[in-house]
């Protein structure tokens, strides 16, 4: 037999593409489903503390809330956002290093041409 229970739930902070933040209220334990499309890049947040978002229904997200009140932050965090930032900041890195590395070579090839002139 399922029982269901009524909860409140307030949206606190205009929706965007990225994230958003829902206030609830529930006298038992629950679960939250969005209809809100599933994907790995998401991030579920209860009161400032990383939950586990499920797949629901096969297509859906949703989340276990305890009772009482809650803050809920949903946050959208691609994994190849950070891949892409890693691989610019290495990239960098690396043309940084090969041109100070070539500016102290051609420095000593300049130095030893000029002292056998000398």
């Amino acid at each position: 037999m399922v029982r269901y229970h009524q909860a409140w739930l307030q949206a606190t902070r205009c929706w965007d593409k990225e994230s958003f933040i829902l206030e609830t209220v529930s006298e038992d334990d629950s679960f939250l489903i969005f209809s809100d499309t599933y994907y790995p890049g998401w991030r579920a947040y209860i009161d400032n503390v990383e939950t586990k978002i499920y797949r629901t229904n096969g297509i859906i997200k949703g989340i276990y809330i305890s009772k009482g009140e809650h803050t809920v932050l949903f946050k959208y965090v691609p994994s190849y956002f950070w891949i892409g930032a890693i691989i610019s900041l290495s990239t960098f890195i690396l043309v940084v290093v090969c041109i100070v590395v070539l500016f102290i070579k051609r420095k000593k090839n300049i130095n030893k041409i000029s002292s056998v002139y000398c």
